[in-house]
């Protein structure tokens, strides 16, 4: 029975041999196609992660603004990916440092991602925390509310968990 089905197969293919190579080209083009796709996502979080790795030994070094110009680079060209995150929290631990408001706004809609698509609860319950904390300082005490049960929800297991149920 299987000699049967394998010569069926054969006959088919033989008779059908347009169809079948159309087939398998259209395979290989879709797969070919995913493939590239792939390798080129891979290339643009591999760009994001070192520049943001340059960006913080620059950070390091205590060359700030050079820092920042590249975090924001990162930020603007390599959206949801790890570096583009990491540049996040820099560019945000400089304007909390300073106490810089308005600049923590823009940091935040000028991110292209979405916070609920990271994956790490201290950095998003942290990002939420502080959205929070903008909202408060001008006087959206709901919108306030909201954020900081956003970040209690997100980050239960975390130190930061506290410092949301206080705010």
């Amino acid at each position: 029975p299987i000699r049967k089905i394998i010569i069926k197969g054969v006959e088919y293919i033989k008779e059908n041999k347009n169809i079948v190579l159309k087939i398998f080209a259209f395979l290989f083009i879709l797969i070919s196609g995913v493939s590239y796709y792939n390798h080129i996502m891979n290339i643009k979080i591999e760009n994001a992660s070192d520049i943001a790795g340059m960006a913080q030994s620059t950070y390091i070094n205590n060359d700030i603004d050079e820092a920042m110009v590249k975090f924001e680079r990162v930020m603007e060209h390599y959206p949801n990916t790890t570096g583009a995150i990491q540049s996040i929290v820099y560019l945000l631990n400089e304007a909390i440092s300073t106490g810089n408001y308005k600049v923590m706004e823009n940091i935040i809609l000028n991110y292209k991602g979405s916070f609920d698509s990271i994956e790490d609860p201290i950095v998003q319950g942290t990002l939420y925390k502080i959205q929070g904390d903008i909202a408060f300082h001008y006087g959206r005490t709901e919108d306030a509310l909201s954020y900081y049960q956003k970040a209690e929800n997100t980050s239960k297991s975390t130190g930061i968990h506290v410092r949301c149920q206080l705010d």
